[in-house]
């Protein structure tokens, strides 16, 4: 990390730094998004420490210095007694390190996995470095291209290994994405799930290289492959988060009728392995699978919400009513991307304009944003350039319209998380929807009503219903409806959880994916605040629905009526609170279980995004005919 993380702090676990200041959380420990975040967040700290690392650097040069000016007086003055034999100890200084070739082959296979090409492994330059290090150690040990290549891919084999032990017997959910970069497509799958300590993990499974068209049939074929790599159980997989892609729905819709068949199939095994004494004491009564047999065959997907935000955005821009507004907009920035303008713009230091674009989120917002910063460039020189003149009104239809999108802008920040529950998005487009509100203007709510039925869409999938439900912070914010439909499929996940830690052989565990493969509150002065406790108290006050035979239906209504924790703050996530108190009783050991699984589900695929950018990294001009295998490899032990 270097001498920059004196102002962080490193959770291993989380692959996160914290930063000892202001105690924001950054992901990983790059020393360059450190040195980012101390710089623009603490900038008088960042400048004393720059300062001290500039002086020490000159003292170790001046030492440097001194000491050779010391060395080769001393060689000078013995030069005349050297014997022949000595001439190697005179102009080779010898040093004593404690290295072994493990740490070697490690370094260099991390050399690949930053971007460093195979091809440095045979440079002269480089064996200059390490040749003498290998005769050190007494070693026949070769470092070349290959064998470097083929110790990636064995890494990259033990990773496989552990995700699928991390996996076994576990529901978890999956993010797909597809990115095309120089002409190669490739998939992106990544898993997520809680462990046992509490905390939520991504892991790569694959980036796979698409050789066919991305028909939802072949992405499927694709995913089952993989799942079957991980000995991996399509029963497992709790939710599919994807982008709103056509291809990409059809792909889940398809997985589904896959994991409902595989499901009926287990049931019956189960039914025939045990008694009716046995099955009332798992909840696993023929009675129980005949009345959600229904439910076990709805869509586990959900659409991405960092995606459906600007969506929503979209729509109202799509209506028409500000067309003329946006075309003049663009017009002026075009202008202002003009070469001569460029110039005058760096002459007069200010910053360059910014188009938007639709694939960016977003974007509109910057751009209106940066041209309102330059709106008394615009005016002076609108003469000379005549598509920057734009009137007064225009201009405050823009403020309208940047004043409008902000809390959208701030809300698609806040689903770039990669660790985001679906609380945490619930919670976030509430509170959009409150700031829209309190803005009062034709944009605004244009952007309300559009989020509005957005959301309607979000509220009627049970995943996310029930992923909100589990969520102790922000499960008031469900109407009773929709409560009722989360604890349908919970008890529907409960089942599968049963199932999946019953008893089975191996050749069962796996063979189904082997098969496959073939009103408001305004008063408050926090919105969201007041919101969530006027919520509470709805809930509270609500009439008990008649309460069910089962035991884990009773658990689960008793649940969803209950206020927020008091303690809740105490705990850094839902998870961890849950993980305190599955020991207090059973019915919260049965709420831990359950929230295990739905609290890991996806808002968003912000992972598989990234893990795009380490694409473009790895696959660079002079690489892009690496092959698949490799890549793959690269790129899986990049995001370990």
């Amino acid at each position: 990390m270097g001498s920059i993380g004196i102002f962080f702090d490193y959770i291993k676990e989380e692959n996160k730094s914290v930063c000892r200041r202001c105690k924001e959380k950054i992901g990983g420990n790059h020393v360059t998004n450190l040195k980012k975040h101390v710089r623009t967040q603490h900038k008088e700290e960042y400048e004393e420490w720059l300062n001290k690392q500039k002086t020490e650097e000159e003292d170790n040069l001046k030492n440097k210095k001194r000491n050779r000016e010391d060395e080769d007086a001393a060689a000078g003055s013995s030069a005349k007694k050297l014997k022949q034999g000595d001439i190697r100890s005179a102009l080779f200084n010898e040093v004593t390190v404690k290295i072994n070739l493990e740490t070697i082959e490690n370094a260099c296979i991390n050399l690949i996995i930053n971007g460093r090409p195979l091809v440095l492994m045979d440079d002269a330059a480089f064996h200059s470095i390490i040749d003498p290090i290998l005769e050190g150690l007494k070693t026949t040990a070769k470092i070349n291209r290959q064998n470097i290549r083929m110790k990636v891919i064995e890494k990259a084999d033990a990773q496989r290994k552990k995700i699928s032990g991390e996996l076994r017997g576990k529901m978890f959910s999956l993010k797909l994405d597809i990115c095309t970069k120089r002409g190669r497509s490739v998939l992106g799958i990544n898993a997520q799930f809680i462990a046992d300590d509490g905390h939520l993990y991504i892991r790569t499974l694959a980036v796979f290289d698409l050789a066919e068209r991305h028909t939802g049939v072949y992405i499927i074929s694709v995913l089952l492959k993989t799942l079957k790599t991980y000995s991996i159980n399509i029963s497992q997989i709790f939710c599919m988060t994807t982008d709103n892609g056509s291809n990409m729905v059809k792909a889940v819709k398809l997985m589904d009728a896959d994991i409902e068949a595989a499901e009926i199939e287990q049931r019956e095994e189960m039914v025939q392995q045990h008694t009716e004494e046995e099955e009332e004491e798992c909840g696993l009564d023929n009675q129980f699978f005949q009345n959600d047999e229904e439910e076990m065959g709805q869509i586990r997907g959900f659409r991405c919400a960092a995606h459906t935000l600007q969506l929503t955005i979209a729509d109202v821009w799509k209506s028409g009513k500000y067309s003329n507004v946006l075309a003049k907009v663009r017009r002026a920035v075009k202008e202002l991307k003009n070469t001569n303008v460029v110039i005058l713009l760096k002459l007069k230091k200010l910053n360059v304009a910014i188009i938007d674009c639709p694939t960016r989120w977003s974007s509109t917002y910057l751009m209106l944003q940066r041209l309102i910063s330059l709106r008394e460039f615009c005016v002076e020189y609108a003469g000379s350039f005549p598509n920057l003149h734009l009137t007064e009104g225009t201009w405050n239809i823009i403020t309208e319209m940047l004043t409008s999108l902000q809390p959208l802008d701030i809300a698609t920040k806040q689903l770039q998380s990669e660790d985001l529950l679906m609380g945490d998005l619930l919670a976030a487009w509430t509170n959009c929807v409150l700031h829209l509100i309190s803005v009062g203007t034709n944009i605004s709510e244009d952007l309300y009503k559009a989020m509005q039925k957005r959301q309607d869409i979000l509220l009627e999938n049970a995943i996310f219903c029930s992923s909100v439900l589990m969520d102790p912070r922000y499960k008031g914010l469900l109407s009773k409806q929709q409560k009722e439909k989360a604890i349908t499929h919970l008890l529907t996940t409960w089942q599968t959880i049963n199932l999946l830690e019953a008893p089975v052989e191996d050749s069962q565990e796996i063979g189904s994916a082997a098969e496959c493969a073939e009103e408001l509150p305004q008063t408050s002065a926090d919105p969201l605040e007041g919101f969530l406790a006027q919520a509470d108290e709805a809930a509270s006050s609500a009439e008990t629905t008649p309460q069910n035979s089962d035991e884990i239906k009773r658990i689960l209504q008793n649940y969803s009526t209950q206020k927020r924790p008091v303690d809740l703050k105490n705990y850094a996530s839902p998870m961890l609170y849950w993980k305190a108190k599955k020991a207090d009783s059973h019915p919260n050991f049965v709420l831990y279980k359950l929230a295990q699984v739905v609290l890991s589900a996806p808002a968003t695929q912000v992972s598989v995004e990234r893990l795009f950018s380490g694409l473009a990294f790895i696959l660079s001009p002079l690489r892009a005919s690496i092959a698949p295998d490799l890549l793959e490899s690269i790129l899986l032990l990049r995001y370990a």
